[in-house]
């Protein structure tokens, strides 16, 4: 299996969001921050306990925020009717990650099997800090 990710001079950050268990998986409906490997993420979360489900073919809000000045970083997942819940909080130092200037950018896998997702709204915030 090739990864998205491998090798010491990678410049990328992920945040996925898995419906499916892999050997290496904690469970088929969890979030993972990754950045060398998905089969080692520096957070991961299992959504069991939050109430939502990723197959659950309703619509979920995913909201990801990144403060520089802590150097920390979010992800809430929701259904749509309900309230926010922070799944991940982790201490990550973007400029030691990725690089200046990026792609932003969308990528999905199923392997063998079917599935139907919609990305039905996004949005990017870049703020730069003066020196």
């Amino acid at each position: 299996m090739d990864e998205f990710t491998e090798g010491e001079d990678m410049h990328q950050l992920a945040v996925e969001l898995d419906a499916y268990k892999n050997d290496f998986d904690l469970d088929g409906n969890h979030v993972a921050i990754d950045i060398k490997s998905v089969r080692q993420p520096v957070a991961l979360e299992s959504l069991n306990s939050t109430g939502v489900d990723l197959k659950s073919g309703r619509n979920i809000t995913v909201r990801i925020e990144c403060n520089g000045w802590q150097n920390l970083l979010y992800v809430n997942v929701h259904y749509a009717d309900h309230p926010p819940k922070n799944v991940i909080k982790q201490p990550i130092n973007l400029s030691d990650i990725v690089p200046s200037s990026v792609y932003v950018g969308f990528t999905a896998a199923t392997g063998a099997f079917s599935e139907s997702h919609q990305l039905l709204e996004w949005s990017l915030t870049s703020l730069q800090s003066v020196r």
